[in-house]
């Protein structure tokens, strides 16, 4: 095992498994106090342990949880917190709304790759590794710890920080699963923002992991990803941009992209509506995301026919579409794709649809952050059978699910949201196959795909193609590994419920 001096264990009397949790804090934090539940400034009541529904009905029935902890050692004086090296720099203003780095983003760059290989000599561009007896991870996360130690308040709900604290909490409890299967590996967590990338890289910490989770923001993961592919460190992101890495067998991207999304729709409504119209739906601005589904539809129909494409004219306050009845069909069912993430947009466009659903059979396709809109009419939702694509579906009926509910509740007094069950399933997914296959788990990560407990996943390189030789094959190189999984969802009774 490695250690490191004068760091001790996070889990007490843990032999196996070490979190060396760097944070490299502007202010210190005692570790010599136990760590206490926060409450959450919005106030609240309890919380049931398998719902997570908060039963305080004041609380704006959101039924989200409003106590939080952060990551709770067996026994007091078991971390210890290290002041940051002011020389590091790196901090990057907060942004009070900020994206969510795992959604698709529609106006990302069209990314021309192939996911199949040519031939299998294309295995040959996959990096390999060894087995060892333990392994180095690191963790590079936006955990903002010094604004916590400043102020003693947990970052906002649904902010970068506060997701990154979920995600990270459910790695911890990941890995002890891998720990307790036999895993061994040495574990270093650093706060990216108090640590600009280019200190990070210097670290031995962080030089020598055999795996690093992280980091999150589109600078940091192209930043990082350059360096992960000189140096041949396997790095796992989070970020669902497209582009980011170029010519990287090293990197792989958990949340699929906005061209996998379009692939998927496309794929979907070939197999269920092979004699549907299809029609993209959206205003100037969407330009960019119907040109990813005419690159999907190539992809996966041959191209023969492009989709229809329809742009809104009007304004927010009076849209117009009654144009589009002609490219709509009265015997066949319409497939009415609207790649907008807007949501007075997507409201004005349900409600407009609406109107004529009974003369033009139709179902709507959306994007994922559509599940998060709050105004969007269940009428409208239902009345035009709208499908979303998403890389999540928690089963909250699952007893594995259920299981983890209430073991991340005993553990840190909340139920546990989205970004902790994906911490929780990619740090014992990846745990797992590092315990089984050592650094050369990307030669077999095609053929390992999993059902987690947030979703299954499914990661398969993607290829730049190469010039093809004197005998005419066609080599190509790995550009990325990309989780290829996206759930089709419906709405029904008001809630969506998985299709596929």
């Amino acid at each position: 095992m490695t250690s490191a001096q004068n760091r001790p264990q996070l889990l007490s009397g843990n032999n196996t498994i070490l979190f060396l949790l760097s944070l490299f804090l502007i202010v210190a934090l005692s570790a010599c106090d136990p760590i206490k539940k926060i409450p959450d400034t919005s106030g609240g009541g309890e919380l049931d342990p398998v719902t997570g529904k908060d039963n305080n009905p004041s609380n704006n029935g959101t039924g989200e949880d409003i106590v939080k902890v952060v990551s709770k050692p067996e026994a007091p004086d078991t971390v210890r917190w290290i002041p940051v090296n002011p020389s590091d720099g790196g901090v990057t203003p907060v942004d009070p709304n900020p994206k969510d780095p795992t959604d698709p983003d529609p106006n990302n760059p069209i990314d021309t790759v192939t996911s199949d290989p040519i031939n299998p000599n294309n295995k040959a561009n996959i990096p390999s590794g060894v087995i060892k007896s333990s392994y180095d991870v690191a963790v590079l996360l936006p955990l903002y710890s010094a604004d916590f130690a400043s102020t003693k308040k947990l970052p906002k709900r649904n902010s970068t920080g506060r997701k990154s604290l979920d995600f990270y909490e459910g790695v911890l409890m990941g890995l002890r699963k891998v720990e307790a299967e036999g895993g061994t590996m040495t574990v270093n967590v650093f706060d990216t923002r108090s640590n600009s990338i280019s200190s990070l890289v210097e670290k031995s910490e962080v030089k020598n992991a055999d795996f690093v989770i992280g980091p999150v923001s589109v600078g940091n993961v192209k930043e990082f990803a350059n360096y992960a592919k000189q140096n041949g460190n396997i790095m796992l992101s989070m970020n669902s941009s497209e582009g980011i890495a170029i010519d990287n067998p090293y990197y792989m991207q958990a949340s699929p992209s906005f061209s996998t999304h379009c692939e998927t729709i496309a794929k979907y409504a070939k197999d269920k509506y092979s004699n549907g119209n299809v029609v993209l739906l959206g205003r100037g601005n969407e330009a960019t995301s119907f040109e990813k589904f005419q690159s999907a539809n190539t992809n996966i129909n041959g191209g023969a026919n492009r989709y229809n494409e329809y742009f809104v004219s009007g304004t927010s306050v009076n849209y117009d579409i009654r144009s589009i009845t002609s490219y709509l069909s009265k015997t066949d069912t319409n497939v009415v794709i609207i790649p907008s993430n807007n949501e007075g947009f997507v409201k004005s466009m349900l409600r407009e649809l609406s109107l004529i659903h009974r003369t033009y059979p139709m179902v709507v396709f959306g994007l994922p952050r559509w599940t998060r809109f709050y105004n969007i009419s269940p009428d409208h939702l239902t009345k035009l059978n709208v499908h979303l694509t998403s890389s999540v579906y928690i089963n909250r009926k699952d007893p594995n699910v259920q299981a983890f509910k209430l073991a991340y509740f005993n553990e840190y007094g909340a139920a546990p949201t989205v970004e902790s069950f994906k911490g929780y399933d990619f740090a014992m997914y990846f745990g797992r196959l590092l315990k089984s296959q050592g650094t050369n788990l990307l030669q077999g990560l095609e053929s390992n795909p999993s059902k987690l407990l947030h979703s299954e996943v499914n990661f398969r390189p993607s290829y730049t193609p190469m010039p093809a030789n004197a005998m005419g094959e066609g080599l190509q190189k790995v550009k990325q590994f990309e989780n290829k999984y996206i759930n089709i969802l419906r709405y029904d009774n008001f809630q969506f419920v998985r299709m596929h």
